[in-house]
């Protein structure tokens, strides 16, 4: 996409497994990543304990979409809140069961990030809710530690699905994040 858009370098930002895709990319092509904003991000090659991957890993197997969606959204959307914002992500979700059914085999593709986030040389805000999966929150701390210069951000009452759960919040962030990043320091990085 860069090379079709004519640009050098990106500010990526990935969610939950967009997370990992921007990690892995940073790694793999650091020339072209000006700075990194994972969100609820997952790392390719690091081992997950997540509750309820076993059901649904089995419904995955039984191929039921429908058992899919509603194990999906008992790991990652607990939280029930404003009814809308649960229609929406409930919507999301019912979508992108083919791509939850799939997201396994995207972890076995390339050299794994885990035991290399040092190698993370770009700035590198993480954002993670305070209320996701304990594999996330350990995740986010771990890239926070790892990863040189990173910055964490937790944000309160919001479980894994941050866009939409905290839209403003993160788009604050990001503007903050994008700020620093014309501060003189950042600049020579880019």
């Amino acid at each position: 996409m860069l090379d079709h858009v004519g640009a050098d370098h990106a500010v990526l930002v990935g969610c939950s497994m967009g997370g990992r895709v921007v990690l892995d990319y940073a790694l793999a092509h650091p020339e072209r990543v000006a700075a990194l904003v994972p969100v609820a991000a997952v790392v390719s090659g690091q081992r997950l304990s997540l509750s309820g991957w076993r059901e649904l890993a089995a419904a995955v197997k039984a191929g039921d979409h429908d058992r899919i969606a509603e194990v999906a959204l008992r790991i990652w959307a607990p939280l029930r809140t404003d009814p809308g914002v649960d229609a929406r992500i409930r919507q999301l979700v019912v979508e992108n069961v083919s791509g939850i059914a799939t997201m396994g085999a995207m972890w076995r593709d390339g050299p794994p990030a885990y035991g290399r986030l040092h190698e993370v040389g770009v700035p590198t805000l993480v954002v993670v809710g305070d209320r996701d999966q304990p594999d996330h929150l350990r995740t986010a701390k771990l890239l926070a530690a790892e990863v040189t210069g990173a910055r964490l951000a937790v944000l309160a009452g919001v479980d894994h699905n941050v866009p939409v759960r905290a839209g403003w919040a993160l788009t604050d962030l990001l503007a903050g994040f994008l700020d620093q990043l014309n501060h003189p320091h950042w600049r020579r990085l880019l």
